[in-house]
Formats: C-alpha cells, sequence, structure tokens
C-alpha cells in the first residue's frame, strides 16, 4: 500500500533527536490508510535510526534501527535500540494535571513528544532552553493579563449593551490582582518542574 494525496498522515513537530536525523520516511499505521511520517538517520548498511517518539506504531521506538522498502516506508524494525514507549492520552483531563504529569516525567529525564496541538508550554520552554524562573513569571504574569483582558472586555460590552456604568477604574484593579497571580502560578510550577535541573 502507498501513500496517496489526502491520507491522514501524522506529523513530528519537535522530534527529540531532530539534530540526528537525516531524512524523513512514512509507516503504516493501519490499513484506513493512516501514516506516520518518522525522522530517521541514514546508517551504515541501508537501515535507517529512528530518532523521534512513535506515536501510534507499536512495537517502534526511539532509537530503533528500521528498514525502507523502494516508496521510502518502513519495511519492519531490524535491531532495537533498546528504549521502550508508552503513550498517554489525556482525554479531559484539566491542564493542572496534565502539566504535573508532564513535570514529573520532565524530572525524571523521560523523552516527551506530543502528537496533539494542545502542548504544554513547560515542554515548549525546554525546547527553547528556557528554564530561568523569569521566563515563567512573565508567562504567568502575561496569561493573567489576558484573562483580566478578557473579563474587562465582556463587562465593557455589557455595560455598553445596557448602557451602564463603564468600570475604567476596576480594569486597573483587575490586571493588577490577575498579573500577580499569574506570576505566582509561574512561580509555583517553576518551582515543581525546575526545569533549571533538567
Amino acid at each position: 500500500m502507498n501513500y496517496d494525496a489526502g491520507d491522514y498522515c501524522a506529523q513530528h513537530e519537535a522530534p527529540d533527536w531532530k539534530g540526528q536525523a537525516d531524512f524523513i520516511c512514512l509507516a503504516r499505521i493501519d490499513d484506513i490508510p493512516r501514516w506516520e511520517q518518522l525522522w530517521v538517520r541514514r546508517e551504515e548498511g541501508g537501515t535507517f535510526l529512528v530518532c523521534c517518539v512513535s506515536f501510534f506504531l507499536y512495537d517502534l521506538s526511539l532509537g530503533d534501527s528500521v528498514e525502507l522498502d523502494e516508496s521510502n516506508i518502513v519495511n519492519g524494525v531490524v535491531e532495537r535500540g533498546g528504549h521502550t514507549t508508552f503513550r498517554v492520552w489525556f482525554g479531559e483531563s484539566s491542564e493542572v494535571n496534565k502539566d504535573r504529569v508532564v513535570a514529573l516525567l520532565g524530572s525524571n529525564e523521560v523523552v516527551l513528544e506530543w502528537s496533539s496541538h494542545n502542548l504544554p508550554l513547560h515542554i515548549f520552554f525546554r525546547r527553547l532552553s528556557w528554564a530561568t524562573v523569569w521566563g515563567y513569571l512573565l508567562i504567568g504574569a502575561c496569561s493573567g493579563l489576558l484573562v483580566s483582558a478578557l473579563i474587562f472586555a465582556s463587562t465593557m460590552l455589557n455595560a455598553f449593551a445596557t448602557d451602564g456604568p463603564r468600570p475604567w477604574t476596576s480594569f486597573a484593579f483587575v490586571s493588577v490582582l490577575f498579573g500577580m497571580m499569574g506570576c505566582l502560578s509561574g512561580m509555583v510550577f517553576w518551582l515543581v518542574a525546575r526545569p533549571d535541573r533538567s
């Protein structure tokens, strides 16, 4: 079975060993057909080293050596690299619970990759090597200010619609309050995750 334009293909936006990869191939997930794009590195003997954590493929892990067919589709695993892949589906879990799991795994030097678009900021910061507390304080403050701006916009729209009083002075108080709460949240998360130690 060959890949056709329009087939579903899961792509790795931030493969863990991206710096080592020099080629991209495909692997068939199932017969629907669905595919997964894999970042690999050419090896001697015509095999390829997998440089990403597979999202949907079973029996394939980071560091495994695979062989490809003439269409650059994975034909099978030639040699195991010694890694194990665990998949976690968060479903309807809160962002707080998701971030706790990510922080716990990150503190144990576990390689994490995501197939969904709700990439936690902690992983994004790690990719940027942004490990100081100031970055987390800044993002926390910005998040708090964004929330206060949304609340203010909603309040102002309601005031204009009902021809009520305009709460200009309360906006400053709410912005400062939410900004400080955001800073506090950012600092607490930094203390839990301690990205400066990883």
